[in-house]
Formats: C-alpha cells, sequence, structure tokens
C-alpha cells in the first residue's frame, strides 16, 4: 500500500504534469483538480485570481490552435517537497523546460471522500509567459 506522500506523487505526475502540463489533457484537470479550484498568482499590485473552468477552456483553445512551439510541452520537475497533516497537504513543485527553471508552484490539496484534490495553486514565473498562452 503506497503512503499518502506516494499517492499525491504518482497523482501529480499522472494527471497534472504528464496529464494537463505536457499532453494538455484538459480531462485530467476535471479528475483531478476540485470544481472550486483556482490558480492565484500576482501581477505585484494585486492579486489574480483564474478559476478552474477559464483554465480548462485556455487549455483547450491553445491545444485547438496548434500554438504550441516544439518543445514548449516537454517540462520536466522536481518535487521539492510534499507534507501531509491528515487530509491536508502541501506540495512545492518547481517546472523546467531544457534545464531552465520557468515556474514554481506551491499546490495545496484536500482528501475529499477519500481521493485527493488540487483545491488551489500559487504559481510564480521565473520567465515571462512560460506556457507562451
Amino acid at each position: 500500500m503506497k503512503t499518502e506522500k506516494e499517492q499525491i506523487e504518482q497523482l501529480l505526475e499522472e494527471k497534472y504534469l504528464n496529464g494537463v502540463a505536457n499532453n494538455m489533457n484538459t480531462h485530467k484537470i476535471l479528475e483531478f483538480f476540485h470544481p472550486d479550484f483556482a490558480i492565484f498568482s500576482s501581477n505585484d499590485r494585486e492579486l489574480v485570481k483564474f478559476p478552474l473552468r477559464e483554465w480548462k477552456n485556455v487549455v483547450d483553445a491553445y491545444k485547438a490552435d496548434n500554438r504550441g512551439k516544439p518543445g514548449l510541452r516537454e517540462l520536466t520537475h522536481k518535487l521539492d517537497y510534499i507534507d501531509v497533516a491528515g487530509n491536508a497537504a502541501t506540495v512545492k513543485l518547481l517546472l523546467s523546460r531544457h534545464g531552465e527553471l520557468i515556474a514554481t508552484d506551491y499546490i495545496s490539496l484536500l482528501k475529499i471522500g477519500g481521493e485527493w484534490k488540487v483545491v488551489t495553486k500559487v504559481a510564480y514565473s521565473h520567465v515571462e509567459n512560460p506556457f507562451q498562452v
């Protein structure tokens, strides 16, 4: 039986990194992310909120337009840490492309109905528009 950390790591790799980030499979968004999920960031002056449905629509449109450049969606990652306390967990995830750090994600998860769901992501981009959406 896998530990909670191992379960979270497997879900992140399968559904977020390989599902959404690299393959733009938005069905994985709906499987792993809570419906009330949002990405939060800052434009240096105010809080920016990007709800789940808007994120899914942007990824779907991006994929349909085939705007991806070769290698753009070939991300590698490092799980800096996974911290679990009961039914709550946080993850620090470093995303790189061709050896260059492009984004740091701080992901919060809750175990709801026996399943881990991502409820928030606080994102920091190390490069301007890392996914060129």
